[in-house]
């Protein structure tokens, strides 16, 4: 009994074996190779020092992302799009530069306006201000709400007046979808579009998660965008 038990033992315990060579790597080891506990806790280590060694590098990608800038030429018209005073005196500084030959002040509506004059009235004032003759300043027709509505009534403008280049001006993080928009709605009319970010100004596109103001902008810009390449205008 002993002899037959021992001996039927060792033949269930032989028929459970992998047949050899099954997981045998070359050499004699076992394949795959199996990573020790050691190794693993050295690989999540040296995955954490790349992670923060490189936090500045890929943590900037999606500011940097936003900002655009087209190679700098004198165009037809300056063209600051609505927003921020910013936007203005830094087109009227690329007017005396020699940037354009018209200064476009758009009508663009703001919710809550309360002054007694319109947003083109302000515009024009800030730029005459900042050094742009009076008599090369240009409204476009129409009252637009977005960047969208913006570019249409530039458009017309642009188009009636015969002109071939516009440099427009924006806020670094509006740039991407600004020149985006401005293509889209400039295709097939020969005239060529020029983004420039406004210089100096207060984000900061390799440090954007360091600033209330800047994350605020960000995301926003984020979700602009996404709206626009799905069909909102």
């Amino acid at each position: 009994m002993g002899g037959r038990y021992s001996l039927g033992r060792a033949r269930r315990a032989n028929s459970t074996r992998p047949a050899a060579g099954a997981h045998d790597a070359p050499g004699g080891g076992r394949w795959p190779p199996q990573m020790s506990r050691r190794a693993r806790h050295r690989a999540r280590i040296a995955l954490l020092v790349i992670l923060v060694a490189g936090h500045d590098l890929w943590m900037a990608l999606p500011g940097r992302f936003l900002v655009v800038a087209d190679p700098w030429r004198p165009s037809d018209a300056l063209v600051p799009l609505a927003g921020e005073p910013q936007r203005l005196t830094y087109g009227a500084e690329l007017y005396r530069e020699g940037g354009g030959d018209w200064f476009v002040a758009t009508n663009m509506y703001v919710s809550g306006w309360q002054w007694p004059f319109s947003y083109a009235d302000w515009a024009t004032g800030i730029a005459i201000e900042a050094g742009v003759p009076a008599g090369r300043i240009v409204t476009p027709p129409g009252r637009p709400a977005t960047t969208y509505a913006e570019a249409l009534d530039i458009r017309q403008l642009a188009v009636g007046r015969g002109w071939h280049t516009l440099l427009v001006v924006t806020s670094p993080p509006h740039t991407r979808r600004a020149r985006l928009i401005f293509r889209d709605v400039f295709r097939g009319t020969g005239i060529a579009i020029i983004v420039r970010p406004v210089e100096n100004h207060r984000y900061t596109p390799g440090s954007w998660w360091t600033t209330a103001s800047n994350r605020h902008d960000t995301a926003l810009e984020y979700l602009k965008l996404a709206l626009y390449l799905i069909g909102y205008d």
